[in-house]
């Protein structure tokens, strides 16, 4: 029982640090849009904190998400696969997002500053690793729409429909934003909150179809 509660304690907790970094993180969510995303870091005087925040809440969120996913079985094979293929989703989208907050805490703050004093050179590897790295965080948040799609396998009645309704926005949103960098921002406000909502839910009341022992 305290496992079961441990955990979903865990990745609620990481999904309201998540929200407080985000929430202190300039608005930054068109990768290509370099110009503005050095101007705001370089003017964001507590980026290294924030993004510890961040990654914190990452690593509690997902880790939590993975391992509720994954203790919830049923004798249904198809079912348990759903199960274990959402918390591997879970937890290779934690693997690209620990790459991406590695390079936003140690590499790109001494990179801006050296960009600064040195020019051209440094700060065209700073946007292409920018770029690279909002990129790949939109790959990460893809895994974890997709993992609740999965988790749709497990989930009984409302939760069900809505897992599948939230996953389906999070992976329409992201591909909107990739072909249209330009309303990325207005596409990013009004679909990722749904896929975030539901998970927290889900930590909450993880309504499936047989739940396992905690």
């Amino acid at each position: 029982m305290w496992n079961g509660r441990f955990t979903s304690c865990m990745s609620i907790l990481g999904a309201l640090l998540l929200l407080i970094g985000t929430l202190f993180h300039p608005p930054l969510t068109n990768p290509w849009d370099v110009s503005y995303a050095f101007k705001k870091m370089i003017s964001h005087h507590n980026w290294i904190l924030d993004h510890w925040i961040f990654f914190g809440g990452l690593l509690l969120w997902l880790l939590g998400l993975a391992h509720l996913a994954n203790s919830y079985s049923t004798s249904d094979k198809l079912h348990s696969s759903g199960g274990r293929t959402a918390a591997n989703c879970f937890v290779g989208s934690l693997i690209i997002w620990s790459m991406i907050m590695a390079m936003e805490i140690a590499v790109l703050p001494p990179l801006s500053h050296s960009a600064i004093l040195n020019g051209e050179n440094a700060r065209l590897i700073w946007d292409v690793l920018f770029t690279w790295g909002l990129f790949a965080g939109y790959i990460g948040m893809a895994f974890v729409y997709i993992g609740i799609l999965y988790l749709s396998y497990l989930s009984m009645g409302v939760q069900k429909v809505l897992a599948i309704i939230s996953g389906m926005i999070g992976v329409i949103g992201i591909i909107i934003t990739l072909l249209i960098p330009d309303v990325s921002l207005m596409v990013q406000l009004s679909t990722a909150p749904f896929p975030y909502l539901w998970t927290v839910w889900f930590s909450l009341k993880p309504n499936t179809r047989n739940n396992a022992p905690e």
